[in-house]
């Protein structure tokens, strides 16, 4: 399996957002840098699908990746933040039978899930930082292939 992992754009500070967690939008900057680091990795993405935790700056980061990626994204429960464990998303994960998959959600949830595929410590993803893990979605069982944060892409232009 190919697993790739997204972490949502530059949200709204959660110090000076009043309403829930979950509807804590993007900022225009997020948006920006978020489409920036899309539209670069436009060509390693080659994934079946696009699964995205239901959170609205992660659905809208997923949203703005489907363009470029041209994969519908599909709200699921289990990328909200704590709703899983590392190793309960990795069992997840086998079951899907999907073998190119982008997840968008959340830290530090994706390090989490990044550090116990490869059998390590927790992996810290910026946001809009994006990481692709191969082998098999189980403890241990995947190695890291590539990790970039948008400073790092910026860099390379």
């Amino acid at each position: 399996m190919r697993l790739t992992l997204f972490r949502h754009g530059h949200a709204v500070d959660r110090t000076l957002w009043t309403g829930e967690d979950a509807d804590r939008p993007l900022t225009e900057d997020g948006r920006r840098r978020t489409a920036a680091m899309v539209a670069s990795c436009a060509a390693l993405i080659k994934a079946e699908r696009i699964l995205t935790s239901p959170f609205l700056r992660a659905a809208d980061t997923a949203a703005i990746a489907s363009k470029v990626w041209h994969r519908t994204p599909s709200p699921t429960p289990w990328l909200i933040p704590g709703a899983a464990t590392a190793v309960e998303r990795l069992a997840l994960l086998a079951a899907a039978g999907v073998e190119d998959l982008v997840l968008v959600g959340h830290e530090p949830d994706l390090g989490e899930l990044a550090g116990a595929a490869i059998g390590g410590p927790a992996v810290t993803l910026a946001k809009a930082g994006l990481l692709v893990l191969e082998g098999d979605p189980k403890a241990g069982g995947m190695a890291l292939r590539l990790l970039l944060s948008p400073k790092a892409v910026g860099r390379l232009k």
